[in-house]
């Protein structure tokens, strides 16, 4: 057995083609055609998939906030508004860098109460204060994060 397996490595051309077959493999897992897990190891690209799911979050959780100022009345502080808006939009990003994100109910309900909060925290405006307006927000971050949860799913499904 030892004396086939000698003769082939002194045939160039099973070496050129071995050499050739190990490059097409690292040149694929290099690009995330396939990847590889082993015990403890993981060989591909599901750290980069991972960062490309919560950059898509990131944008998606973005642009829903920045249309929030559409729906608001035109005669609140833009500025407050808008500063308001953003600590709303942390808290949610804050969830989304954990990667924690479900469809739970609780978890959804925690997360309404946590922007509400915010929201009570850092306005004075009566307006934020009304029940009409805590149903809004909680209707908005409540589709947001099953939306969020629905990529996250997509995403996995697509690995």
């Amino acid at each position: 057995m030892w004396e086939a397996i000698q003769s082939l490595g002194n045939n160039k051309f099973v070496l050129l083609l071995l050499g050739g077959i190990i490059l097409v493999a690292l040149y694929a897992i290099k690009n995330g055609y396939f990847k590889f897990s082993g015990k403890g190891v993981t060989i591909g690209l599901s750290e980069q998939h991972t960062r490309d799911l919560i950059q898509a979050q990131f944008d998606y959780a973005n642009a829903k906030c920045e249309s929030v100022e559409g729906n608001l009345p035109k005669h609140l502080d833009k500025y407050r508004t808008r500063y308001v808006i953003g600590k709303v939009e942390d808290v949610i990003q804050k969830a989304i860098i954990f990667n924690n994100l479900t469809d739970n109910e609780s978890y959804i309900k925690a997360k309404q109460e946590l922007c509400y909060y915010t929201v009570m925290k850092h306005t004075e405006d009566e307006y934020f204060r009304t029940p009409e307006f805590k149903a809004w927000l909680s209707k908005f971050i409540a589709d947001l994060f099953k939306d969020l949860y629905r990529m996250k799913r997509l995403y996995k499904q697509g690995q």
